[in-house]
Order: structure tokens, then C-alpha cells, then sequence
């Protein structure tokens, strides 16, 4: 799989770069991405800020992949990367969407991918990575 993290970081500054077009003024984005990559397992965090005409904006983006050891749908799911460190995410937080791909269970080899704007509103897109 070549660099699955790319899309959510990319996404999240153009959606913050498209907020400030068409207001007569500059818009300026800085993102810093750190990955650790271990066998077929990766963390990959993604810090954004954007200063647009209407104000200042950051977003947090968090990507992991790894293999499901617990999940509790509409609870919180639970990865094991880098063969022994554990990743652990909210599925019932206030102000998230929560988008699980059909068929996760313990066992399965995912893709979480998590952004959260400084107001509060979070995305979890929950991906089935195929063998």
C-alpha cells in the first residue's frame, strides 16, 4: 500500500484553504505530518492551522493502521500497531460522525482515519483494509 495518509491531511487543508477564497484577502496554511511505519502497521498525525480573512482555523488529523483487538460499535474500537502498542478511539464522542465500513470485527486489519476542528466537530472514518 503506498502512503495511505496523504488524502485526509491534503483534504483537510484544501477544506480550510476553500474557506478563505473569494474573501479579498490572503489565506495562509501550515501543516506538519509525523508517521511511524512499522511492517504493514503506521500512525500518522497531521497538525493544520489556516489563518483565512475570517479567522484562524486548526485541525488535527490522526490516521492508524492496524489490527482491531476490541470494538463496540457506537462505543469505541481498539488497534493493536508496531506489534504491541495500542490505539484507542471514541465512537460516541459529542459533535462526531462515525463511518464504520461493514464487516469490522476483532481480528480485521483496518484503516482509522480521525479529524477533529477546533470547534469541537470530529470525523471517523473506519476503513476495512483488504488481505
Amino acid at each position: 500500500m503506498k502512503n495511505p495518509v496523504r488524502f485526509v491531511p491534503v483534504l483537510a487543508a484544501s477544506a480550510l484553504v476553500a474557506a478563505g477564497i473569494g474573501c479579498g484577502s490572503s489565506t495562509t496554511v501550515h501543516s506538519e505530518t509525523k508517521t511511524r511505519q512499522v511492517g504493514s502497521t503506521m500512525v500518522s498525525e497531521t497538525k493544520t492551522e489556516a489563518n483565512t480573512p475570517s479567522g484562524e482555523t486548526d485541525v488535527n488529523s490522526k490516521s492508524v493502521v492496524g489490527t482491531v483487538t476490541k470494538y463496540e460499535p457506537g462505543h469505541e474500537i481498539e488497534l493493536v500497531v508496531n506489534g504491541s502498542d495500542k490505539e484507542e478511539f471514541d465512537l460516541d464522542q459529542k459533535n462526531s460522525k462515525v463511518i464504520v465500513d461493514a464487516g469490522v470485527v476483532v481480528g480485521s486489519k483496518v484503516r482509522v482515519d480521525r479529524t477533529m476542528v477546533e470547534d469541537g466537530a470530529t470525523t471517523i472514518t473506519i476503513s476495512l483494509i483488504q488481505p
